[in-house]
């Protein structure tokens, strides 16, 4: 993947489902920052996003394989590539109108509920119960505790392919130069989130939430056309069709995440985190008539998936993530 190009780039519904939810997405206009919500925001973007790409992925797989799926290929998120999208775009993508519910309706099977986050006393006890040795930074911007550690269990997923629900979503967002192909129905992709701690630090106003965990695993036939069906994802993002195509064929999508991120309120850049490649985005949001900035860090390292959120200063935040044992 060409990272110099990539950061270059800037049952059935009710029949009246369409029309109101049009209505609804033109009244919402909203300025997304990173908080710790701001971290399950991106998450449940990327996680519909994800899910979309899956259901146009098996779009392309031939129904004569359909009996056929002797093996599957596994996708483990090593990179991360940020794609500019508009705010208003993120807010649809993530009201309850059009959540992940409505993107693919009835089609996706709960396969393991992660139930309410739940809080420990140490890092050590949230580890074991999230089945990994959790890493601490030995560097904390002074003035800041840790005030809470919780874990959010895992969480899995069946999609089931269906053509006329992903054409109703396209058609709902008015994109209408994209085809769907018919070989859809009946195939099946999982998408699998391991357990992830939160350690939050705060100290009375400020607050910034570490995050870590295995990386989200994705299976689907193998021998799908991944950059096609990427695109589908990039275009329900809102990317324009000659972007969504060029960003989607230079995207590696065995191994890569995308990160929506508000456009023109927002600045990114690929950075460093102890030998591996991180991402570090800064936005900017309105908060009682006045500019306040977050960040976010995210990178992984030997299947670990790593993330910072919060008005922490970007180079206290790289002090941070470099500072993990």
């Amino acid at each position: 993947m060409d990272d110099e190009f990539l950061y270059s780039l800037h049952a059935d519904p009710p029949a009246q489902f369409a029309e109101r939810l049009r209505a609804r997405l033109a009244r919402r206009e909203e300025t997304v920052s990173w908080t710790g919500d701001g971290w399950r925001l991106t998450w449940r973007i990327g996680g519909a996003a994800a899910a979309a790409m899956l259901l146009g992925l098996l779009f392309t797989f031939p129904t004569v394989r359909a009996s056929a799926q002797a093996f599957l290929d596994l996708f483990r998120v090593i990179n991360f590539t940020a794609v500019p999208v508009e705010p208003a775009r993120i807010s649809r993508l993530s009201g309850d109108d059009l959540g992940l519910r409505y993107l693919i309706g009835e089609q996706v099977e709960m396969l393991r509920d992660p139930g309410k986050a739940r809080r420990f006393a140490t890092p050590e006890l949230a580890g074991a119960a999230a089945g990994i040795g959790v890493r601490l930074p030995e560097v904390v911007p002074a003035g800041l505790v840790m005030t809470q550690i919780e874990v959010e269990g895992e969480r899995a997923m069946r999609v089931t392919g269906d053509t006329f629900r992903l054409r109703q979503l396209l058609d709902t967002l008015e994109i209408r130069d994209l085809s769907v192909p018919e070989t859809l129905n009946g195939q099946t992709a999982t998408l699998r989130v391991l357990p992830i701690v939160r350690v939050t630090y705060g100290n009375g106003g400020e607050q910034m939430d570490f995050f870590q965990g295995q990386s989200p695993e994705v299976s689907l036939p193998a021998g799908v056309d991944l950059a096609e069906l990427g695109e589908i994802a990039l275009r329900i993002l809102g990317l324009e069709r000659g972007e969504a195509h060029r960003l989607a064929q230079a995207i590696d999508w065995r191994s890569t995440l995308i990160v929506p991120v508000p456009a023109h309120t927002t600045a990114f850049r690929q950075v460093e985190v102890q030998g591996n490649r991180g991402l570090l985005m800064r936005a900017v949001s309105t908060s009682q008539g006045r500019e306040v900035a977050s960040n976010m860090l995210v990178w992984s390292e030997g299947g670990y998936v790593y993330g910072m959120a919060g008005r922490v200063g970007m180079l206290p935040m790289l002090e941070m993530a470099n500072s993990l044992r």
